[in-house]
């Protein structure tokens, strides 16, 4: 039996102009980012709703490791469509590491190509770069160069979904890691609980604003930082993506 909170998000949950909202969000070229609400990152599974009902791939790029193929099943299920209908057209890569999602990041675009789609989801962006284990100034320098690179998809025709959860214990690096990435956002929508349901507000927080030293910062990552080879400090850095097949087991 799956928990609870392994359970698909009901139709229901969002209200009707947030249904709009999303099935328009999946269809243009952007960099959206999604953020404000403690479990952003799981609900990011309804997102996937609209690009799969019009027949589309998505590549899902999982940073908080919440991507869970039971929740397409349930969706599937009461869309009567065949699950692996579903399960086969999300292409699914997973990072435990700010460098193994970098590497990603920076491999997207070929795997857009590869799979003949332009829609994709990223969970647990900017958190994972907030990592206590690493110093402040590498963890901004690893942020830079992603977020160089995911500034050019919207120019790539791709459509990028950003879902970053509220933070519990808000620190300064994530602070400046949410300001920077709201920057480069075409759009930033926030996460509300209402009495008739979830709702997307879009918004302008006193974050979105970089302050001048932060702009010097990010404009100093393209000209000045070292290149790193990911794959070498992190051998087993992901960077396939896969699909599921009813044949998996649960």
């Amino acid at each position: 039996m799956l928990s609870p909170r392994s359970e698909p998000v009901p139709a229901s949950a969002f209200t009707g102009p947030a249904r709009r909202l999303l099935w328009t969000l999946t269809s243009r070229p952007g960099l959206v980012v999604v953020s404000g609400h403690p479990e952003s990152s799981r609900l990011s599974h309804y997102f996937l709703a609209a690009p799969l009902l019009r027949g589309e791939a998505v590549l899902f790029l999982d940073a908080a490791n919440c991507f869970n193929p039971y929740r397409l099943v349930a969706f599937a299920n009461q869309c009567r469509r065949p699950p692996r209908e579903f399960l086969e057209r999300v292409r699914v890569s997973r990072a435990f590491t700010c460098f193994q999602l970098a590497e990603l990041v920076e491999r997207t675009p070929a795997a857009a190509r590869r799979f003949r789609t332009r829609r994709i989801v990223l969970t647990g962006v900017p958190d994972i770069f907030d990592d206590e284990e690493l110093a402040p100034t590498e963890a901004k320098n690893v942020f830079r160069r992603a977020l160089e690179q995911l500034r050019r998809w919207p120019q790539q025709k791709l459509t990028a979904l950003v879902f970053s959860d509220a933070p519990s214990r808000p620190s300064p690096l994530g602070e400046w890691l949410r300001r920077a990435l709201a920057q480069s956002a075409t759009a930033v929508y926030r996460l509300e609980e209402t009495p008739t349901g979830l709702c997307l507000v879009e918004k302008q927080p006193s974050w979105a604003t970089l302050r001048k030293s932060d702009h010097k910062l990010l404009a100093s990552a393209s000209c000045h930082s070292e290149p790193r080879t990911f794959g070498a400090k992190n051998p087993a850095a992901a960077g396939c993506f896969t699909s599921f097949s009813m044949t998996s087991k649960r």
